[in-house]
């Protein structure tokens, strides 16, 4: 659940856009939270431990920042783990949400190139691997040989940053969203799969963030990226890639905003926990009523599956418990009633990954998330996927369909 906010741009405030949006993402839940920017050729960083606040940066104006909120998986919650991470020569700061599962491995190569860590992170291996394959170290993969010939041809460029990036993000497992500041270039990459980017364009500059709540007072005009896909954003232009290909998307969606900006802040309430449970009712009204036919479509794929999974990760797992519960027609503990009503317990997203149970074809998995606050609105927008559809033999092999109720394509 941590946060991510990053801008380029001609605004001289950088690091103070990126801690006031950093602020819009506390709801995310994080122990630690930092910040680096490009100033005098040289990359800043400023890390802290505990909560944002009414935190000041002591970082001075600049034209690119990036920031993150961290909550710990690998690595105490210390200073020294907190993002952003740098490079040995400092020239890249990156952040990530995720986790990378080869970690351990890549760090071992790494270390015996003389790569020095000060972390304990997993995110820290993204770094020195970018440095290699901006410094041309680093072998290219199956896929990359055209990009290698390019990063080689302009080094200092921002396209040879996001190549860098794709060829990295090409060699890690798991799910992650990586964001990396080049100061030689003040240009901003990323990378995602599994955990959300948004990207917003600006008029004096673009933006990167993990939910829409913290861009939407800079800008209403969003790309939200899809899973295998990057970015690279400048104060100029935002260019959107096919991770797999390396090739820029001839199209890219861009979302005009029209909810109102006040559902995303607390609106009054003392937390967001409260606000979001008070506006529950109100989000089921407007389901029925602007998502209807959504909502008997995943009612019908239910109602014909054998057996119904439930997944989530965190309070959505708390949440899929429920369905543990909910009574078939005979009155028996079961899933949502199916025609065989076969129980199906509700899973934790992380052990969902690492299953490979034998279920049928159809077999139907419905993945929970926390609420947002961006939970009034509009769910007709197809802006947050609610619940997603899975069709598979194993968990390892699972592929999203479609999401259902709000889809984000």
């Amino acid at each position: 659940m941590c946060g991510i906010f990053g801008y380029v741009g001609t605004r001289n405030e950088a690091p103070q856009l990126v801690l006031a949006g950093l602020k819009k993402l506390e709801y995310r839940g994080y122990d630690s939270w930092g910040i680096a920017s490009r100033q005098d050729e040289q990359l800043l960083v400023e890390k802290h431990v505990g909560k944002i606040g009414h935190a000041m940066t002591s970082l001075a104006g600049s034209q690119a920042a990036l920031g993150h909120t961290r909550w710990a998986t690998h690595g105490g919650v210390t200073h020294a783990n907190a993002h952003p991470h740098l490079d040995c020569h400092g020239r890249l700061a990156v952040i990530h949400n995720g986790i990378i599962e080869n970690h351990s491995e890549l760090k071992h190569g790494l270390l015996a190139r003389g790569h020095v860590f000060t972390s304990q992170t997993d995110t820290e291996v993204v770094c020195h691997m970018l440095e290699d394959e901006l410094a041309g170290d680093a072998a290219p993969d199956a896929a990359g040989e055209q990009f290698v010939r390019l990063s080689a041809a302009d080094p200092e460029g921002c396209e040879a940053l996001v190549h860098a990036l794709m060829r990295v993000f090409r060699r890690l497992d798991g799910l992650s969203a990586l964001g990396v500041l080049d100061q030689h270039t003040q240009c901003i990459a990323a990378a995602k799969n599994g955990s959300p980017l948004v990207l917003g364009w600006g008029t004096d500059g673009n933006y990167l963030a993990s939910d829409s709540s913290a861009v939407l007072e800079h800008s209403r005009r969003l790309t939200f990226l899809e899973d295998g896909q990057a970015a690279l954003i400048s104060g100029e232009a935002i260019t959107v890639y096919d991770v797999a290909s390396g090739v820029a998307e001839p199209q890219v969606r861009i979302w005009d905003i029209t909810w109102k900006e006040e559902a995303e802040g607390l609106d009054g309430f003392s937390d967001y926990m409260a606000k979001e449970i008070r506006e529950q009712p109100a989000v089921l009204w407007r389901l029925a009523a602007d998502a209807g036919s959504e909502a008997q479509r995943l009612a019908d794929e239910i109602s014909h599956a054998s057996t119904v999974h439930f997944v989530g990760c965190g309070s959505a797992a708390h949440a899929a418990r429920c369905g543990d519960w909910l009574p078939t027609p005979d009155r028996r503990r079961s899933a949502w009633p199916t025609r065989s009503r076969t129980p199906a317990p509700s899973t934790s997203s992380a052990a969902g990954r690492r299953r490979t149970p034998r279920a049928a074809a159809s077999t139907c998995s419905r993945a929970l998330r926390p609420a947002r606050p961006t939970a009034l609105s509009d769910p007709s927008s197809g802006i947050w996927p609610i619940f997603w559809t899975t069709a598979a033999s194993s968990w390892g092999s699972a592929r999203v369909v479609k999401p259902s109720i709000c889809s984000s394509r």
